[in-house]
């Protein structure tokens, strides 16, 4: 029964990549002449992100294939679920309190810790590097605006 559900997971990430790059593709190729443009816009940012999603879902559906590990059990997935969506919802409050930087920074540490991975230095480097890469990618390349809370950044 686990590995059934693997798959379907693996199939419905690959699913939903496949549709959201065909969408992203009509978005880009179809485009409505009263609207504006940018360099990002909404095709080829949907096109970069399903096309990501498609590629972990092959990747999710190849590693599956080589595994012969048992699923985890339901309570374990329940457990790792509702502490998913606990961190998920304080990241949310944060997020308007102290802004997107600091926020981001604490999300990626209790996450890290969620999916059962040591807090170490490396793994506050990594949270650190990955909310610093995420403010430079959407703040300073695609110009967006997200909370700044009571800091700078």
């Amino acid at each position: 029964m686990g590995s059934k559900r693997l798959l379907i997971e693996g199939l419905v990430l690959l699913a939903f990549g496949l549709v959201g790059l065909a969408d992203g593709l009509r978005l880009v190729i179809f485009k409505n002449p009263a609207s504006v443009e940018d360099i990002t816009g909404p095709g080829r940012y949907l096109v970069a992100v399903s096309l990501l999603l498609t590629i972990v879902g092959v990747l999710y559906l190849a590693m599956m294939r080589g595994n012969d590990e048992p699923a985890p059990s339901d309570r374990e997935e329940t457990r790792s679920v509702v502490w998913t969506v606990v961190v998920l919802g304080l990241y949310v409050l944060l997020i308007d309190l102290i802004g997107y930087f600091w926020a981001t920074q604490i999300f990626f540490l209790l996450i890290l810790q969620v999916v059962g991975l040591r807090l170490s230095l490396r793994m506050v480097l990594i949270g650190a590097a990955m909310g610093m890469g995420f403010y430079m990618v959407f703040i300073r390349l695609f110009g967006m605006s997200l909370p700044r809370g009571f800091f700078p950044f």
